[in-house]
């Protein structure tokens, strides 16, 4: 069930962007995708998302337990901090400890925005592989072995800027191409036994 929607239109950017980033649980398939089993981890940096003529960036905070996740995005001095909760079945996005809606994360993302993202593959993505229970095309490894490049979900991924983190070598920079909406996600920090928290 989606709950009261009060989505101005700075609000409404927000929940995009927190959407892109996440960061994380459902894609364009009309059931749930499996998220890879093991995935644990804390890590912050900035985003952009590009539809069309519409673009947006912001910073983000983004922990990942298993098939859970708990995101927050901000703006410029940590201005409309958003959060989304949730995993593969349910998303709840909150604002200031207030409710604005909940449901399946495709009905969420669909409800405001009209169309949704394999956001359940990012978590992969971001430690520098494909999604290892979903199919994928047209791997390109660079000389060390790592991705460089893949289909997956007929997104068309690109992995640059390898860092040993404590995750161990990982891309800084996510870059996936579809269908006219490019996302961008760059990694600052891994945060392995920090607290989790906002800006």
């Amino acid at each position: 069930m989606i709950a009261d929607w009060r989505f101005y239109g700075v609000l409404k950017s927000l929940i995009l962007k927190a959407i892109f980033a996440a960061l994380l649980a459902s894609g364009c398939a009309s059931k749930p995708l499996p998220l890879n089993p093991g995935v644990d981890f804390r890590v912050a940096g900035k985003f952009g998302v590009r539809d069309g003529e519409t673009g947006y960036s912001a910073r983000f905070a983004w922990q990942q337990s298993l098939d859970t996740y708990d995101i927050e995005v901000w703006g410029p001095l940590g201005q409309g901090r958003t959060r989304l909760q949730g995993d593969s079945l349910s998303m709840s996005v909150l604002q200031g400890g207030e409710l604005l809606a909940q449901g399946s994360p495709e009905e969420v993302m669909h409800a405001s925005l009209g169309w949704s993202v394999p956001v359940a593959v990012l978590p992969a993505w971001i430690r520098g592989t494909p999604h290892r229970e979903l199919s994928f095309a047209d791997p390109v490894r660079d000389t060390e072995g790592r991705y460089t490049e893949f289909v997956q979900l007929d997104w068309q991924v690109k992995l640059s800027g390898y860092e040993r983190s404590t995750d161990g070598l990982t891309p800084g920079r996510v870059v996936a191409e579809n269908d006219g909406k490019r996302v961008t996600v760059v990694v600052r920090d891994y945060l392995e036994n920090a607290a989790f928290e906002g800006p």
